[in-house]
């Protein structure tokens, strides 16, 4: 991740060969970055080449998340393609599982579109999977954050991952977790110019560093209520009450909330406030640092922004 000359030649070279078999574990968040690259190096018209893996297991989850209907959008070719040729068939434990497991492509036409046809699918699954009753009042309470958050930040990718306003590319995978883990996974990635240079090309906000940028625009809502953007905002409180956390990856810096530490769940219950209240700025900038987390995600500035939220999942009991 932080071999500068490797992001060179991904983000600089005209022709580029990805040899997946080196890869020692193909997952939904690993497999993410490869879509970034593959996407990015697509928008600046260089052509790609993927070698994949010669474990038939490896190329079984490739095609099983839809990897390979990838190809015409995102202009790569195989230099092995007879490996997709192979019989084997990834095991699905709940058939309900494979529309959530697909790799979703998000652009400015179509995030709508994506946004119902995606939370439908993990309503279901919910639904189906914790033993909720579809009619009762409570499953909306409890699907509800699933589903707000979902929708933000697709909305997100389509206005602000590309290097156009309202033109954005991006891709989400959600990830159900497997047996005995109380937490389902979004990743979510785009192309644009991160944090930091969408708030100052939009709003003319010029911060000081990837880590102002981020909290800055988490609080966007408090700086500038009159501009009505709802954006990671309004995502936040649902989060918190699922014990979830968000992690943002924007230039340099990888930012983390993690819900499930109570410290955090009560430094947020006692200062988070509606913008309409009257507030002092820098106070909600330092408890929302107070309770964050930042480290150095990778050393050369890639552009885009990669998302990860974990939710917890509802149980019986909460019915």
């Amino acid at each position: 991740m932080n071999d500068q000359n490797l992001w060179g030649n991904i983000l600089n070279n005209e022709c580029l060969e990805l040899n997946l078999d080196k890869i020692d574990f193909i997952a939904h968040d690993g497999l993410i970055w490869v879509i970034f690259i593959l996407l990015f190096r697509k928008e600046k018209g260089f052509k790609t080449f993927i070698y994949l893996p010669n474990d038939e297991k490896k190329v079984g989850f490739l095609k099983y998340v839809g990897f390979h209907n990838q190809k015409w959008i995102l202009n790569f070719e195989y230099l092995n393609e007879y490996a997709m040729l192979s019989s084997y068939k990834y095991p699905v434990r709940n058939e309900l599982l494979k529309p959530l497991h697909k790799l979703y492509y998000i652009d400015g036409e179509n995030w709508w579109r994506k946004a119902q046809e995606t939370t439908s699918a993990v309503k279901d699954y919910i639904i189906h999977t914790y033993g909720l009753v579809d009619i009762e009042w409570e499953v909306y309470e409890l699907i509800n954050p699933f589903v707000i958050t979902l929708q933000e930040l697709m909305q997100n990718i389509a206005s602000h991952g590309g290097s156009l306003d309202g033109k954005g590319t991006g891709y989400i995978s959600f990830i159900p977790p497997p047996r005995k883990y109380t937490k389902i996974t979004y990743c979510f990635t785009d192309i644009g110019k991160g944090f930091k240079d969408t708030l100052f090309r939009q709003h003319n906000m010029n911060c000081d560093s990837h880590e102002e940028s981020i909290i800055e625009a988490l609080l966007f809502r408090y700086s500038r209520p009159e501009e009505g953007i709802r954006g990671i905002y309004k995502t936040l409180p649902l989060i918190r009450n699922r014990e979830g956390s968000i992690r943002i990856r924007s230039g340099t810096v990888l930012f983390t909330l993690d819900f499930s530490k109570e410290k955090n769940r009560q430094g947020f219950d006692n200062n988070y406030k509606e913008p309409t209240e009257k507030i002092i700025y820098e106070d909600e900038k330092n408890w929302l640092r107070s309770i964050s987390h930042f480290s150095r995600s990778v050393d050369i500035n890639i552009p885009g922004t990669h998302i990860l939220i974990d939710l917890k999942a509802p149980s019986r009991q909460e019915r």
